[in-house]
């Protein structure tokens, strides 16, 4: 992902005491190894001492703006349901700030700019659900945007929460990334049935339909379909390329 960075440490030292510090720089030791939400929710309630805020949420989205994974902590749920029901993220003006500057952005700032224009709407309904002011920054790279979300009815609007909020998400980034892959693999991992795993392994050592036809006992029009089945839910484009994402994801054992 790529973030335009405006805090280094050494800038930590003119907004942040010691203190401040040692416990910024284990929030962000903490965020490297996150695995799950239960820890994410964990190191946000820490990070709450350090800055104000209410709800934090994170989501990963496609350059067209069509969410892949998000994930909140204390943020209004339903004012995320109705974000994406009435398509909000393809006019919201934070996320076009965000894309064109790829820095920390405070909501009051782009709420002064877009006061009279009809994306304004946006920050206003994000007020009536108690998402008063707050800061978004993100990052993006060749195929997806990643962006954080730290709202509430009060946020201290200076360069010192910019600095916090920046060195957080540079630590979030990839633990987050890492666990929406794992997410999808396990979604994977439901779809797929029993059989179709079985198919798979056979697919695995080089046998033909016909040979998995008789090793199963079933028809070769059957093999066929479960194969059909087995590239769409992989998005794989021959029987090669769907052992090779079931290897990846660890849907079928290597050996």
């Amino acid at each position: 992902m790529y973030f335009n960075r405006e805090f280094s440490i050494k800038d930590l030292n003119k907004y942040l005491t010691k203190s401040d510090i040692l416990d910024l720089l284990h929030i962000c030791d903490q965020a490297l190894s996150i695995r799950e939400e239960g820890e994410l929710r964990k190191l946000i309630t820490e990070l709450k001492k350090l800055i104000p805020f209410d709800g934090f949420s994170y989501g990963l989205g496609t350059k067209n703006r069509d969410v892949l994974y998000f994930v909140d902590v204390d943020y209004s749920l339903e004012y995320l349901e109705r974000y994406l029901e009435k398509g909000y993220i393809h006019i919201d003006p934070i996320l076009d700030a965000l894309v064109e500057e790829r820095k920390v952005i405070n909501w009051s700032d782009i709420d002064r700019i877009y006061d009279r224009h009809p994306e304004g709407i946006v920050n206003h309904e994000a007020k009536v659900f108690g998402l008063i002011d707050g800061y978004t920054y993100g990052g993006d790279d060749a195929e997806d945007l990643a962006t954080f979300w730290f709202a509430g009815r009060y946020i201290e609007r200076s360069k010192r929460s910019k600095a916090v909020i920046e060195f957080v998400v540079r630590a979030l980034t990839r633990p987050l990334r890492e666990m929406y892959e794992r997410n999808k693999i396990s979604d994977r991992q439901k779809l797929l049935s029993n059989r179709e795993i079985e198919v798979l392994n056979w697919l695995k050592e080089g046998k033909s339909t016909w040979d998995i036809s008789s090793i199963l006992k079933i028809s070769e029009r059957t093999v066929k379909f479960h194969i059909g089945n087995i590239m769409k839910k992989l998005d794989a484009i021959n029987r090669t390329h769907a052992v090779a994402i079931a290897l990846r994801d660890g849907l079928i054992d290597p050996f």
